[in-house]
Order: structure tokens, then C-alpha cells, then sequence
């Protein structure tokens, strides 16, 4: 049959009680979080700079480069971490691979 998983709990937080260990991931996630907002602030216009010109460049329409291009790159970090969920092959790992890969979808279609 197929064993249960443990909750995966970072090392440097193992000798926490519950209460403290929720708001320490809290507090991490919320930290986490704002990095990831000023790493996308910080790269998303070179980003759009650098697609743009490799369409100028390789005289493929812009067309194709927002539409095939942009949504590849953007959405490289989800098909990776999918792919490292599905390599670990059980029942909970498959069904986070396939939901994140679904939102990647339906946000790429909004």
C-alpha cells in the first residue's frame, strides 16, 4: 500500500512548539513573498525589453513571441517544480503537479 507522507518541517524550525512554528512560517512566507514581488519588479521590464528584441532579431512576429514565448519563460519555475513533484511518484505529489500545472493554464488564459 501506499504510506502516508510527513509534513516536510524545515530543520532550523523542528525544535519550535505549534504555535511559534505557525507564525515562524508565517513569517518566513510572508518574507519569501516579498522578495519574489521585488525580484519581479526588478526583472519582468528587461524581460519584456530582452523578448522583443529577439523577435527583432530573429524577424519572428511579436505575435508568436507573446503568445509561445513569454508564456514558456514565465511559466518555466512551474514545470519545473511539477516535474520534481511527479519524480517522487505518489498520490499527492501527482495531484500538486497536475493542479499547479492546470493554474499555470487557466492564468495564462486570463
Amino acid at each position: 500500500g501506499e504510506e502516508e507522507e510527513e509534513e516536510e518541517i524545515p530543520e532550523d524550525l523542528h525544535h519550535l512548539s505549534p504555535a511559534e512554528l505557525k507564525w515562524a512560517i508565517l513569517l518566513r512566507s510572508f518574507r519569501l513573498m516579498g522578495l519574489g514581488t521585488v525580484l519581479v519588479l526588478l526583472f519582468s521590464d528587461p524581460m519584456v525589453d530582452a523578448l522583443a528584441e529577439l523577435g527583432q532579431r530573429t524577424g519572428v512576429p511579436a505575435f508568436y513571441v507573446s503568445f509561445v514565448l513569454a508564456p514558456l519563460a514565465s511559466n518555466a519555475s512551474e514545470l519545473l517544480a511539477s516535474y520534481k513533484y511527479s519524480l517522487k511518484k505518489t498520490k499527492k505529489t501527482i495531484t500538486i503537479s497536475l493542479s499547479s500545472l492546470q493554474g499555470a493554464a487557466c492564468m495564462n488564459n486570463t
